[in-house]
Order: structure tokens, then C-alpha cells, then sequence
């Protein structure tokens, strides 16, 4: 599965980006994260969530409508513990994104990535994604009768905002938190088709693509985590740490995972709210040590 694959509904070809994580200048066994399945309360519709808000691309100018959760209206729930956000009612990460149906420019609202563009950054937007994207791709999906958005239409999406990310040479950061993104979109349509019983070989297909989306993200945000000033992703130093561990744990790496959770717990300027959930993936990998140990 190539990390970019589906850009052709667009009119793009990612298939000769290079590394993901390549120099900016230049163009195991594991176990699942995710919180047990729950299943969405009925009497909240997703399209009543939603609103529709008009926003100007920075590259070409061009006025638009997109998507955007309620945030008076959504209701939180607790969220996974490597920190995906879960709603009632809503998956607000299937809105995380902004395409312009003009040029073909997107990116995601987190930080307001979309809207912090550098000048540089526009002319190689323009010559290697909006000299070859079409415009109706996008336009279909932004249509006036259009309340929601699926799980597949948002994957699309995000994927042209990872493409994005990787030609204007973003922050090794930025592509990263859209692959966590991407993996954590990819779960949610997981429980979905869980929840509607869904052949296994599309539900197993799902899942390995979360993975690979993972994979990536923790490569990415091992990086930021070494060369990039806090806040990284709108995460605190400790925050960071922390997801960090837990995707260390994920994939085996137990003592990095521990080595992470013990900065947090010493410090002296950690959030109590992070330090609580760094206490309690502490027990959990003093078990998997001396587990691994005895084997």
C-alpha cells in the first residue's frame, strides 16, 4: 500500500514523492491501541454537527465552503489512549482538513496548517499541484447537498493534504500528525465497519492500513520530537513524550517507551493530566519487561 495511493481522483500522482521524512532542503509484532468499539448514540445525527464555513485558499485566493464541526454542539468523549479525539455522535477527525476545490491546495486545520502557508511554499503548490489537479474531483464533494462526509471522501482528502505537505517541504511534524491523522481515520472506519458487519477482508485491509499509516507517523514524530521546538503539533514537550511512548509500546520498543515516561514523571513542569496517564502506562510496561524477560 503506497501511503499516497487514491490521488489519481484528484489528477495527482504520488507515486515518485521520494521518503517521506527525507531532508527538508531536499525535495515487529505489535498490539492495537485502539479504546474496545462503541457504538454511536442514534439520537445524535452526524449532519446536525455540522456547519458549513466559508474560508479563502492562500495559494489562489478562491472563496469556499467546507465542513467544520459545531464546537458548541459536539460533546466529547474520552479519548483513545495514544490521545485520538472521539465525539458522540461524530468523528470530528473526518473534518480535520481543508481542500480548496480551485487549486487543489489542502491541509489540515490543526494549527491552522491550511491557513499558514509560506510564501515559498505557493509556486511549488502551484507547479506540482495545481498545474495537474481537477477541479471537479473536489467540487462534487464540497456540493450543496452534501451533509457528511464519508469515511472514504475524508481518507481522500487528507491523503491530498499529506501529498501537499510532502511538495511545499513541510516540518517533518506536519507530516507526520497527518499520517496519525490518516491511521486514526483509518480506525474509526474500522468500528464502523465492525459496527455494520463488514466482510473480514475489507475490515483486515482497513487495519493494515492503519498500521502502515502508524508506522509512518511514529517515524515522523520520533524526528520532530529530536530536531523540532515545543509545541510539535500543538503538544506540549511531555504530551509529545507521551504519545511517543505509547507508540513505542505499540511496536516493542519498551525501553524507549520507559526511558519517555520516566522524563515525564520526574519533571517538574509536566501536566497533571499527562503524568496520570504516563503512571498508568508505567505499570503496564514494568509487566511487559519482566514478561519478555522470562520468555
Amino acid at each position: 500500500m503506497g501511503l499516497l495511493d487514491g490521488l489519481e481522483i484528484f489528477g495527482m500522482d504520488g507515486s515518485n514523492m521520494g521518503d517521506l521524512f527525507s531532508d527538508q532542503k531536499k525535495q515487529p509484532t505489535v498490539q492495537r491501541t485502539g479504546a474496545p468499539v462503541v457504538h454511536k448514540e442514534t439520537e445524535t445525527k452526524e449532519e446536525d454537527l455540522l456547519l458549513a464555513k466559508k474560508t479563502v485558499c492562500p495559494v489562489c485566493d478562491h472563496e469556499f465552503k467546507t465542513l467544520t464541526p459545531k464546537s458548541g454542539r459536539v460533546r466529547r468523549k474520552e479519548s483513545d489512549r495514544d490521545l485520538r479525539p472521539r465525539s458522540v455522535g461524530i468523528d470530528t477527525l473526518k473534518y480535520n482538513v481543508i481542500c480548496c476545490p480551485m487549486c487543489g491546495y489542502a491541509g489540515l486545520t490543526q494549527n491552522d496548517w491550511f491557513q499558514n502557508i509560506l510564501r515559498p511554499q505557493k509556486p511549488l503548490i502551484r507547479a506540482q499541484v495545481t498545474s495537474k489537479f481537477d477541479p471537479l474531483s473536489v467540487r462534487a464533494a464540497y456540493g450543496a447537498d452534501v451533509r457528511k462526509w464519508s469515511y472514504e471522501l475524508s481518507i481522500a482528502l487528507h491523503k491530498l493534504s499529506l501529498f501537499n505537505s510532502m511538495v511545499k517541504n513541510a516540518k517533518a511534524s506536519e507530516k507526520a500528525y497527518n499520517c496519525l491523522v490518516l491511521s486514526w481515520l483509518h480506525r474509526g472506519w474500522g468500528e464502523e465497519l465492525r459496527e455494520h458487519g463488514a466482510e473480514e477482508g475489507m475490515q483486515a485491509k482497513v487495519r493494515a492500513v492503519e498500521e502502515d499509516y502508524y508506522k509512518k507517523a511514529y517515524e515522523g514524530l520520533t524526528k520532530a520530537m529530536a530536531t523540532e521546538t515545543p509545541p510539535v503539533c500543538g503538544m506540549s514537550e511531555h504530551m509529545l513524550s507521551y504519545l511517543v511512548a505509547v507508540m513505542s509500546q505499540k511496536f516493542g520498543k519498551l525501553e524507549i517507551a520507559s526511558k519517555l515516561v520516566a522524563t515525564i514523571l520526574v519533571s517538574q513542569t509536566a501536566e497533571g493530566k499527562v503524568k496520570d496517564r504516563a503512571r498508568d502506562l508505567k505499570e503496564e510496561l514494568i509487566t511487559q519487561i519482566k514478561e519478555r524477560k522470562q520468555m
